[in-house]
C-alpha cells in the first residue's frame, strides 16, 4: 500500500515511522509513480495571440521515493522527475528529505523538509481523487517558498486521548529572514465515519517585496464523512490574516464498482483585496482502475476567474484558480510496485 504523504500528522507518523523502523538494520524500500497526461482542452492558459501551447500535448512527471530504517529511526528522500515536451528543459527536484524518530509508540519526532500537514488534500496526484488540486491547496502551496507545498523544520506528533496532536517549529513559510512559523494540527474521529482536522500556522507579516502577497496566519478546518462503504463527502474552510478573506470547498466521491469511481468538487475563494474578485471552480473526475497499479482518469474542470479577464490578470489570483474557462485532461497514473 502506498504511504500517505502527510507524515507530520500523528496517525500517519505512527503508522509510517514505527513499522518501517522495525525492519532489519539497513533495510530500504523504493516506491513512486509515473504520471502521464494528455490535455484535450485548456482555455484558462490560452494565449491572446498565436497557437495554444498545451492543447493536444502529452506531459510526463514521475516520483521516486526512498525510505530506509534502522532501529527507531527512518529516513525518506522523494525525488520528482519532470519532462517538458515544449523543450523548456527537463529536471529532477527533491520534494521531501526528512527523518522520523519513533521515540515510543505514542510520540514521534520528524525533522527536515516534508509535505505541509495543513489542509485536506495531499500533495501527490496518487493521493487525490481528481487530476488537479483545488484552490485551497493552491493557496497553501502559494504560501510556501520551498518547491511544492512543502515546509522545513521539526515537528513532534503525539496522541492526547482521542486527539492526534502535532506541533511544529518551522522556517517561515515564505523563508523570510530571521522569522519562524509555528504550526498546530489537531485531528480525530469524534463519531463513527467522521474524521475532523483543524490546522493553524503562523507566518511573517506582509509588507516587503519578498512577502507582499503572504496571507499571514492561516487557519484550516476540514471534515470527511463516510456515507456508506463506497461513498464519502467532505467540506473544508480556510481563513487567513491577509490577501485571502476566506475559501471553502465541498464535494465527495462514490465507487460504483471496485474498478470505477467518480469524484466531484466545488470550491470558491474570496479576497480582502479590492482589486481581486471571487474565483470558483467545478471539478468532475472519473477513474477506472485498469490494473492493480494503473489508474486511468478523466477530468473536466470549469473555472470562473474574473481576475483573468481583459488582459489584466492578477498573478496571485490566477495562480490560485488557474485562469478562466474549461480544462479537460486524461491521466494515466502508474504506481511503482
Amino acid at each position: 500500500m502506498k504511504m500517505n504523504k502527510k507524515l507530520v500528522a500523528m496517525a500517519v507518523a505512527a503508522a509510517v515511522a514505527v513499522p518501517m523502523a522495525a525492519q532489519a538494520a539497513g533495510s530500504a524500500n523504493v516506491s513512486g509513480f509515473a504520471d502521464v497526461r494528455y490535455t484535450v482542452t485548456d482555455d484558462p492558459n490560452k494565449p491572446s495571440t498565436g497557437k495554444h501551447p498545451t492543447e493536444g500535448k502529452f506531459t510526463a512527471v514521475g516520483e521516486v521515493d526512498f525510505v530506509g530504517g534502522q532501529g527507531p529511526v527512518t529516513a525518506r528522500v522523494d525525488a520528482d522527475v519532470m519532462l517538458d515536451p515544449s523543450g523548456g528543459g527537463n529536471s529532477v527536484t527533491l520534494e521531501q528529505i526528512f527523518f522520523a524518530w519513533a521515540i515510543n509508540e505514542q510520540v514521534n519526532l520528524l525533522g527536515g523538509v516534508f509535505n505541509n500537514p495543513i489542509g485536506l488534500e495531499e500533495e501527490d496526484t496518487t493521493d487525490l481523487d481528481t487530476i488537479n488540486h483545488g484552490q485551497i491547496f493552491n493557496i497553501l502551496d502559494g504560501q510556501t517558498a520551498l518547491y511544492g507545498n512543502n515546509i522545513a523544520g521539526v515537528a513532534v506528533a503525539g496522541k492526547l486521548g482521542m486527539v492526534d496532536v502535532t506541533v511544529g517549529l518551522l522556517n517561515d513559510l515564505a523563508q523570510t529572514n530571521e522569522e519562524n512559523s509555528f504550526a498546530l494540527v489537531l485531528g480525530g474521529s469524534p463519531v463513527q465515519n467522521l474524521n475532523v482536522e483543524v490546522g493553524y500556522v503562523t507566518q511573517a507579516s506582509a509588507g516587503t517585496s519578498a512577502n507582499a502577497n503572504t496571507a499571514e496566519n492561516v487557519f484550516d478546518i476540514n471534515a470527511t464523512y463516510g456515507l456508506m462503504e463506497n461513498a464519502s463527502v467532505f467540506v473544508e474552510f480556510l481563513g487567513a490574516g491577509k490577501v485571502v478573506d476566506s475559501a471553502y470547498a465541498v464535494g465527495g466521491k462514490v465507487a460504483f464498482t471496485d474498478a470505477f469511481e467518480a469524484a466531484l468538487r466545488y470550491d470558491n475563494v474570496s479576497y480582502d483585496v479590492s482589486s481581486r474578485k471571487d474565483t470558483s471552480t467545478v471539478t468532475v473526475a472519473g477513474t477506472w482502475k485498469a490494473a492493480d497499479n494503473l489508474r486511468i482518469r478523466a477530468e473536466f474542470q470549469s473555472k470562473d476567474d474574473p481576475n483573468n479577464s481583459g488582459g489584466n490578470s492578477d498573478a496571485v489570483a490566477r495562480s490560485i484558480s488557474g485562469g478562466d474557462g474549461t480544462l479537460f485532461q486524461v491521466q494515466f497514473l502508474a504506481d511503482l510496485p
